[in-house]
């Protein structure tokens, strides 16, 4: 050390006797504490017992209610599309009583009004 060479970590500590970790892992402490987490890992790790008729159960469930998603999803999309189509000619029927009150020349107010959600 005094003549400036360069000191190995790993030759101290064979020489200590602490080489590959036993100062770490080969001590009484460490082997408590690591008994007592391995005995507390087995009492949380119970198996629990597979029931083969609660899975299938399970199975036929999911695809029930992924059944029934599907059915309210396409019934959504049949109401939305009559929704739009009741829209559209909601908008032409008032375009049309529009053309009727232009080319009669009545006025506004002798035609009674729906609002209907949308705005002229």
């Amino acid at each position: 050390m005094l003549s400036g060479e360069r000191i190995s970590q790993y030759a101290v500590e064979k020489r200590a006797g602490l080489a590959n970790g036993t100062l770490n892992y080969n001590c009484p402490e460490y082997r408590q504490v690591r008994e007592a987490i391995r005995s507390l890992k087995k009492t949380c790790q119970g198996t629990a017992p597979v029931d083969e008729q609660g899975i299938e159960q399970q199975i036929k469930l999911k695809e029930k209610y992924r059944r029934q998603r599907n059915e309210l999803r396409e019934e959504i999309k049949k109401m939305m599309a009559e929704n739009v189509e009741l829209l559209h000619n909601l908008i032409l029927l008032q375009q049309y009583v529009r053309e009727l009150e232009r080319n009669t020349g009545r006025e506004k107010g002798d035609v009674i009004p729906f609002s209907g959600g949308v705005r002229d």
